[in-house]
């Protein structure tokens, strides 16, 4: 065995380092039914409010009811929740051990 001393840089660098723990990821719980509905649900909602959010701001929807604004703020803030719970569950999922995880 070497001395640390007789080492090159990169491998001194390995040994002052914390060791890489490899972290087997579960493909089985990404893709589960109820996983993918929850995705793509969250995401089906985010995106419809969003549409309808956006229609409430047209001047002809204003002059017929003049709480479209207010309807309209409502829906985008909806549907940002929506998205933000999809991409929580994404990044969750797919880095495995990161939270929720106390093996890791």
């Amino acid at each position: 065995m070497k001395d640390v001393k007789d080492l090159k840089d990169e491998e001194k660098g390995l040994i002052n380092n914390k060791p890489n723990i490899r972290i087997e990821f579960d493909s089985t719980k990404a893709n589960s039914l109820s996983w993918r509905l929850w995705h793509s649900i969250n995401y089906m909602i985010g995106g419809i409010t969003f549409y309808l959010g956006s229609y409430c701001y047209f001047s002809f929807i204003n002059n017929v009811y003049p709480n479209s604004f207010i309807i309209g703020a409502w829906l985008y803030t909806i549907g940002s929740l929506c998205f933000l719970l999809a991409d929580i569950t994404e990044w969750n999922h797919f880095k495995y051990g990161c939270t929720c995880n106390v093996n890791y």
